[in-house]
């Protein structure tokens, strides 16, 4: 087993990581960031040295746990979830929101454990369909986009591509905490993932699909600029168009990732090459991609509300 204190302690920080420069913080805000981040690499070493199945429970219940203290995103969540399920009484409501806290536990603890697992272990305990249809367009020379989102254990299903020998990026938002955002990554590229920084994605995305390599983006995020208002489960919400802008302008396959938990198990599905030869010309393209791209989201929270970040101000708007 690797020792878990590399899984946790601060490493020093690589030139591409996406948090700012220590000396860009004031005193006030180093002193509340370790503070915050002390807690949680405890936390992250105790579900570390843990069974996976223990851990998944107990960060489970962490996760109620965590969603009963933090009423106003708990309150948030039931908001969004009331898009879906408009006509749902409380009760059910309250209980899948419950269920979205005890995956965003589990979530951590995968994470957590990303640094335990071994190709054949992973390989062994999770269900991976479709990666030969992303080979196959890998072959063209123009690489491949991968669009998910944040369902089930986003950033364990994301450690497929390296298993599988894909080499791929994913596109990462900053976490205020620069501890925790330096954690996160740091598990994310630690079988091989490469990350790129949000506020640099559009000219390094181009750069390594031109590589011929693989990039993984989350339709889910609301995005602050660059972005259009797309309707997701009836509301307008700000959305990313890079998918769309990169499938279109630079002719790049397009891939989706579906993600459930089954069990303890992950069931990761790949599609085969999206096309959307039906919008060449069209003045609305981009538009008309994205708002598909939503509508497969749509779909896949459908399936198994429970598992999507409904915490997330997925539909704030900018004068809210």
């Amino acid at each position: 087993m690797k020792d878990p204190a590399r899984a946790v302690s601060p490493q020093p920080r690589r030139p591409d990581d996406t948090t700012p420069a220590d000396a860009e913080l004031s005193f006030a805000k180093k002193a509340r960031y370790l503070l915050e981040y002390v807690p949680l690499s405890v936390v992250a070493a105790f579900f570390y040295v843990l069974p996976r199945k223990t851990a998944l429970k107990l960060s489970a219940a962490l996760g109620r746990l965590v969603g009963k203290i933090m009423r106003g995103r708990t309150a948030l969540a039931k908001r969004n979830l009331k898009l879906l399920l408009p006509d749902a009484p409380d009760s059910e409501l309250s209980r899948i929101i419950s269920d979205c806290w005890a995956n965003l536990g589990m979530v951590f603890s995968d994470l957590v454990q990303i640094s335990k697992y071994s190709r054949e272990k992973y390989l062994s305990e999770h269900a991976i369909m479709g990666m030969e249809h992303v080979r196959k367009s890998l072959e063209k020379g123009r690489g491949a986009l991968i669009v998910t989102a944040h369902i089930g254990s986003w950033e364990l299903s994301g450690q497929c591509f390296p298993f599988m020998d894909i080499p791929t990026a994913m596109i990462a938002r900053r976490i205020k905490n620069p501890h925790v955002d330096r954690f996160v990554n740091r598990m994310r590229r630690f079988n091989g993932n490469a990350v790129i920084p949000a506020r640099d994605a559009v000219r390094k995305s181009i750069r390594w699909l031109a590589s011929g390599k693989s990039l993984a983006v989350m339709i889910d995020h609301r995005v602050a600029e660059g972005g259009l208002n797309i309707p997701l489960f009836g509301r307008p919400a700000a959305t990313t168009t890079l998918p769309a802008l990169l499938a279109l302008r630079y002719d790049v396959p397009v891939h989706t990732l579906q993600m459930q938990r089954e069990g303890e198990s992950l069931r990761i599905v790949l599609s085969p090459e999206i096309s959307f030869t039906d919008l060449a010309g069209r003045p609305d393209a981009i538009l008309e991609a994205t708002a598909r791209m939503n509508r497969m989201l749509e779909s896949w929270v459908r399936e198994k509300p429970h598992e999507w970040l409904w915490i997330h101000n997925r539909w704030k708007m900018e004068r809210e």
